[in-house]
């Protein structure tokens, strides 16, 4: 329990009806989930209003409300289970007031904790591994907050949203602190910092990465999507560290939008303060030469492309900006093996490279094709489809980049949501050119995925992209179990068994 005035410290509200005395039990946002003494916060989303489910909450108990609409009770059920009217606290914003409840409520954990936010379109999943791994080199506890999983030390938690609420992200902080962790790595999404989920974290080190076209079904424009990336660098403290890919085309909007002129530059590029050379890749991975100002460490690793070059060098980096050697960086870098769902390289007994990646943008697709296709001996087979309702405009372009790239495509059903499989699948094709009669279509994923193994050679590549680590499809609102890499498991063991006959 804790008293409503603890709850309002640094509140700015249009009217408050609440008696500071009041104890809370807990905050929801969740009609279904509010129990006596709760404070329910009402949201206005873009599928649902909170306001709507006020009656709700309160026949459940509600003992307060946060709202930014005009309410008036006029439910004769909860007239009947009530004796007095709710405290009524008006806000112009709700999410933002949402955020400073939360941190209140949990004591504002992250200020006793070091938080390195990761944010960009690709490779943050990735990062948060890398990090963990030379954080661990450097014995520190590490909690994570990042699209696979939530851990707080050796505690696994399945994520839900990359970026959670704000309830669920204090939360975590404050059992993380709780477990005496040293370090919250997070992976920091769009839409997370556009909802003020990671609003009243205090971050210690902001990572910038990348960015392209992503999510556009939401921010509308990519202008808007690079402003709501910005508000993680633009309540920086000034003793934070804010690092960024010098390599990026969008490099100085974000050293620009920087509250900390505490800048560590990375990248392929020597004006960049970490950088890379002597860059050598294949198959069964990659090597570089690391150097920060006069120091320097050969870096071998498991990981291959291009773009995880950058990835080991952002997570480098981050750890540079918290004094860690360079010793301790090269022996977490090294420790790092397959990442789930990351250029997931499975079993090559049958003498096929199969690869599953989370590659859903043209961006990224791009990047991971380009690596393959440096490497392949002969063909380059991919299977690859587009969610349904998000951003249309990315399919064709993903069309151009898959069957550009590689020898033969395998266009098939993704999470198809409320859309039409076929609909999608004609979206990409749009982006094919009309020279190029490489593709096929194979809407059901598995039979899709047995086609492009049953067809591969010896010394092919199949890449399999789209769905990386997730374990479902998404078919209208039912989750569907299934997973690309136990598909393509499933495969190898059978073919196993016949040749073994």
């Amino acid at each position: 329990m804790i008293k409503l005035e603890r709850l309002l410290n640094g509140f700015e509200y249009v009217k408050n009806s609440a008696s500071r005395d009041i104890e809370i039990n807990k905050i929801e946002t969740d009609s279904r989930l509010v129990e006596k003494r709760d404070l329910f916060v009402a949201i206005s989303g873009s599928d649902k209003d909170g306001h709507d489910y006020i009656a709700g909450a309160l026949k459940r108990g509600a003992a307060a409300l946060v709202i930014e609409k005009d309410y008036t009770d006029n439910s004769r059920d909860v007239s009947r289970v009530r004796d007095r009217q709710p405290y009524v606290i008006k806000v112009k914003d709700s999410r933002k007031a949402l955020a400073l409840l939360a941190r209140n409520f949990y004591g504002d954990p992250s200020k006793d904790i070091k938080v390195i936010g990761i944010t960009g379109t690709n490779g943050k999943t990735t990062i948060t591994y890398l990090l963990e791994n030379i954080l661990n080199a450097a014995a520190f506890k590490t909690g994570i907050v990042g699209t696979i999983r939530y851990k707080i030390a050796d505690r696994i938690i399945d994520a839900g949203n990359t970026t959670p609420s704000c309830l669920v992200l204090q939360g975590l902080i404050k059992d993380m602190l709780a477990c005496s962790v040293d370090y919250c790595v997070m992976e920091v999404s769009s839409h997370g910092l556009d909802q003020h989920r990671t609003d009243y974290i205090d971050f210690d080190t902001a990572l910038f990465i990348n960015a392209t076209r992503e999510h556009l079904d939401y921010h509308k424009t990519f202008e808007r999507y690079l402003d709501s990336k910005a508000r993680l660098f633009e309540g920086l403290e000034a003793d934070a560290a804010c690092v960024l890919n010098r390599d990026d085309p969008n490099y100085r909007f974000f050293k620009k939008a920087s509250s900390t002129k505490r800048i560590i530059s990375f990248g392929i590029n020597k004006d960049a303060d970490v950088y890379a050379d002597n860059i050598k890749r294949d198959i069964n991975g990659s090597s570089f030469t690391i150097h920060r100002d006069k120091e320097k460490a050969i870096i071998k690793t498991r990981l291959i492309g291009a773009h995880n070059i950058y990835n080991m060098l952002a997570a480098a980096s981050c750890a540079i900006s918290e004094d860690i050697g360079l010793d301790k960086i090269k022996e977490g870098l090294e420790k790092v093996g397959a990442i789930e769902g990351r250029l997931q390289l499975l079993d090559a007994s049958l003498g096929i490279k199969i690869f599953v990646d989370y590659a859903h943008t043209d961006d990224a697709l791009e990047k991971v094709l380009t690596a393959l296709k440096e490497l392949k001996r002969k063909k380059l087979i991919t299977v690859f489809g587009c969610g349904g309702n998000r951003d249309r405009g990315k399919r064709p372009r993903m069309g151009r980049v898959a069957a550009t790239l590689s020898d033969r495509v395998i266009i098939t059903s993704d999470n198809p949501r409320f859309e039409e499989p076929n609909d999608i699948v004609r979206d990409i094709i749009k982006g094919i050119d009309k020279d190029l009669n490489n593709f096929e279509v194979i809407l059901d994923r598995r039979d899709a995925i047995k086609e492009a193994l049953s067809s591969a050679e010896e010394d092919d590549i199949v890449l399999i992209a789209g769905k990386g680590h997730e374990r479902y499809q998404i078919v209208k609102d039912k989750k569907i179990p299934f997973n690309d890499r136990e598909v393509a498991e499933e495969f190898i063991e059978e073919k196993r068994s016949v040749e073994a006959l």
